[in-house]
C-alpha cells in the first residue's frame, strides 16, 4: 500500500488496513492548513504537559503579549487571536485569579483597561518561553531553517495583521 500513497497523492493511509480518497482536498491549502494546525497544537499541548509547562498555549501566548505590550486592552487581543470578547475576558478573569495579570486603569482615561503582568507573570512568561521555544522546535523540526523561515513568512503573509485592531 505505500507504493500507492507514493503514486496517488490523493489517497492517504489511515490506517495499515485503510486507504481513504481525499480527492481535491489534497490540494486545498484551507484544509491542509487546518489539518496541520489540529495535529501541531495535538503534539504542543503534549510536549507542554510533558515537559512540566504550567500553562496552556493559550494563556503563554496572552501572557506574553501583556509582558511585551505592558497596558494593552484584553479587546485588542482578543481581536488579534481571533477569539469573542467575553472568551477573552474568562481567559484574563482566570490569568488575574492566578496572579499572573492585573487589571490597569490608566488616569489619563478612566474608560480605558489594560493589562499588565505581576511579578509572578513575570517569572512565569521568563521560565516558560524557553519551553515554548523547545516545544516550538520539536512540533516543527522536520523543516529545514530555510522551509520553516518560508512556511513562516507564508503565514505572516495569509494573516496579514495589518488587519488587526
Amino acid at each position: 500500500m505505500s507504493s500507492e500513497i507514493a503514486t496517488n497523492r490523493d489517497v492517504v493511509e489511515a490506517s495499515p488496513e485503510r486507504m481513504i480518497d481525499l480527492g481535491e482536498l489534497w490540494y486545498s491549502a484551507g484544509f491542509l492548513l487546518h489539518i496541520a494546525q489540529l495535529m501541531s497544537r495535538e503534539k504542543q499541548y503534549a510536549l507542554i504537559r510533558d515537559k512540566g509547562g504550567r500553562v496552556s498555549l493559550s494563556d503563554f501566548t496572552v501572557l506574553k503579549a501583556v509582558a511585551l505590550n505592558p497596558g494593552i486592552s484584553q479587546g485588542l487581543l482578543a481581536d488579534l487571536y481571533r477569539i469573542t470578547w467575553p472568551s477573552m475576558s474568562r481567559l484574563v478573569a482566570a490569568l488575574e485569579k492566578g496572579n499572573l495579570l492585573r487589571r490597569v486603569v490608566p488616569p489619563e482615561d478612566r474608560r480605558c483597561v489594560g493589562l499588565e503582568l505581576t511579578a509572578a507573570g513575570h517569572d512565569l512568561v521568563n521560565r516558560q518561553s524557553t519551553l515554548m521555544n523547545a516545544v516550538d522546535a520539536e512540533v516543527f523540526g522536520d523543516l529545514s531553517d530555510e522551509e520553516r523561515e518560508k512556511f513562516i513568512s507564508t503565514l505572516r503573509k495569509i494573516i496579514d495583521w495589518k488587519s488587526v485592531g
